[in-house]
């Protein structure tokens, strides 16, 4: 959860879609937009915090289903546990939940979404969503199983080339499934539902969100690989010569796919994000091929204009190692008081403190 509203306050301060924000905020109702102070509906709300909390591409994923909880989940969560007045614990269960479902169910369709060139948290994230929205709204499991089938109804389609390209509706691949996950339970409680038998809720572990990584760099994990390999010849003391890239398959198509002249594309070029961390102008000297082995594997060597080569290799990208540091860092002043609030949430008879942290009030403008 922390790591989700550092997220979301590295969103807000970067503000990427200002105008898009006030649109979205234009439905009334009573649910806090974090790190505002305005309030709407829980459906319109988990919509503008899941976007401006996947902007900065820091967010939380899980590998099993490639899911985005942090941006997708959490904030549909919040938003209907506010709504309905539901106690800490009430909100913790339906997360844990909501990235069971999102998992449990994404999982099957992963191999399918991947090879069709989709971006899996964008859809699985409907699952979880509705199904958090559905366990705080006190749904039956019959009502409920009906939301997460809405929802996968629902579900977006979400082309990566929307990510290496840089179209900025890949900000929406985090608050659109909330968004869609919210309306699927709501409209579920009206008799609105998907085919039930196509969900079970007692097939579902809600020890998924163990598998949870903590994202360190903010770029496409599919460039995590080859940067957790380059973080172990770091710092690179001499002139780089050439350097070259050996990585899983998906990892080199979406490289080769990416457009690094837009800020959102660029995330997804192993060049250009190993040039970030190394501190050099080397994009155009790195080169990346297809790795025969399994998993997401990732190997780094460096030439260096002497000569002299030296190499590392990893056999999975790496999670963030101090995710505290990592929230504080995001969030600033904001931290002691939401860091306070959330682990408080275990006591807490709503979630009143949370939202207060959340969202301070915005400023009055003095009138004549």
């Amino acid at each position: 959860m922390l790591d989700a509203f550092g997220c979301a306050a590295e969103g807000r301060r970067l503000d990427p879609h200002p105008h898009f924000v006030d649109a979205e905020l234009g439905v009334e109702g009573d649910v806090a937009v974090w790190f505002d102070g305005r309030r709407t509906d829980p459906a319109h709300a988990a919509l503008v915090n899941g976007t401006l909390g996947h902007h900065a591409e820091l967010d939380d994923g899980n590998p099993r289903a490639g899911l985005h909880g942090g941006v997708t989940v959490i904030p549909a969560a919040v938003a209907v546990a506010e709504s309905v007045g539901a106690s800490g614990l009430e909100l913790i269960d339906a997360i844990a939940y909501g990235y069971a479902a999102a998992i449990g169910y994404g999982r099957p369709l992963l191999e399918r979404i991947e090879k069709h060139r989709l971006h899996p948290p964008a859809m699985v994230g409907c699952f979880g969503a509705a199904a958090a929205a559905a366990r705080l709204l006190r749904l039956s499991d019959e009502t409920t199983a009906g939301a997460i089938s809405l929802a996968g109804t629902l579900m977006p389609i979400a082309p990566f080339e929307s990510f290496t390209r840089g179209g900025a509706v890949k900000d929406l691949y985090g608050g659109y499934p909330a968004f869609v996950g919210v309306r699927a339970a709501e409209l579920s409680r009206h008799g609105i539902v998907g085919p039930p038998a196509l969900y079970r809720h007692d097939e579902l572990d809600p020890n998924e969100v163990a598998h949870v990584y903590i994202k360190p760099w903010a770029s496409c994990r599919s460039t995590h690989a080859a940067l957790t390999a380059l973080e172990k010849l770091l710092p690179l003391e001499q002139p780089v010569a050439s350097l070259h890239v050996e990585t899983y398959g998906f990892a080199a198509e979406l490289t080769a796919d990416a457009d690094p002249t837009t800020p959102i594309g660029a995330k997804t070029s192993i060049p250009h994000t190993l040039a970030q961390l190394a501190g050099q102008p080397i994009a155009d000297r790195v080169h990346v091929t297809t790795s025969t082995k399994q998993g997401r594997y990732a190997r780094v060597t460096v030439r260096f204009e002497d000569g002299s080569e030296t190499s590392a290799e990893t056999s999975g990208p790496r999670s963030e190692a101090d995710p505290h540091r990592k929230f504080r860092k995001l969030t600033g002043i904001r931290a002691d008081a939401i860091e306070r609030a959330v682990l408080a949430l275990l006591q807490a008879g709503d979630i009143s403190g949370l939202v207060a942290a959340l969202s301070p009030p915005r400023p009055r403008v003095a009138t004549r």
